[in-house]
């Protein structure tokens, strides 16, 4: 929960001030304003790197956020999951909203899945080493689910908790390989 919480506070405050943006020689303005949106936006929304960069919408229902354009469904019909949201859903949109503004150069409308991972994951895995640390975006998921548990879990069943707020199927196992990190 604390490195969470922390590196939201981290990436909110570069993306806020611009002097604490270029950490790369080559690095350019826009392009890391992207890479800062979308971690904050993994750890804050615990949401796959696909759906964030081209599937997911959010949405508010209470006090929680509803993700629609889930990349791996529920069932047949359920692409979409209610979850707790780590920072204001409106900073989560407007943050959704840029990072796909950013990608609308690139035509990823137009890309599949396979095409927009050949595309990116180098840069991204290389700007999140540089901005978080030796970890993949996958772990940011890992991080909310643990911070979610910690601050809503309560009683319930770590693992069954993970599979609902991460959307994942019923069966156990992708949720637990989440509770042993």
């Amino acid at each position: 929960l604390e490195f969470t919480q922390n590196e939201i506070k981290k990436l909110e405050e570069r993306i806020k001030n611009k002097d604490l943006i270029m950490t790369s020689n080559s690095a350019n303005e826009e392009s890391e304003l992207f890479y800062l949106k979308l971690f904050l936006l993994g750890l804050a929304t615990g949401r796959r790197q696909i759906e964030l960069l081209q599937t997911l919408e959010i949405s508010k229902k209470k006090d929680l956020a509803v993700f629609k354009g889930l990349s791996k469904k529920r069932d047949e019909k359920e692409f979409f999951c209610e979850a707790p949201i780590l920072i204001d859903i409106f900073e989560a949109k407007k943050l959704l909203a840029d990072v796909r503004e950013y990608l609308s150069k690139y035509g990823i409308e137009k890309m599949n899945n396979n095409q927009i991972n050949s595309k990116f994951n180098g840069r991204i895995g290389v700007a999140l080493k540089r901005y978080i640390g030796n970890y993949t975006f996958h772990y940011l998921r890992s991080c909310y689910a643990h911070s979610c548990y910690e601050l809503f879990g309560g009683d319930k069943d770590k693992t069954l908790y993970f599979q609902e707020i991460l959307g994942h199927k019923e069966e156990i196992l992708p949720a637990f390989a989440y509770t042993s990190k």
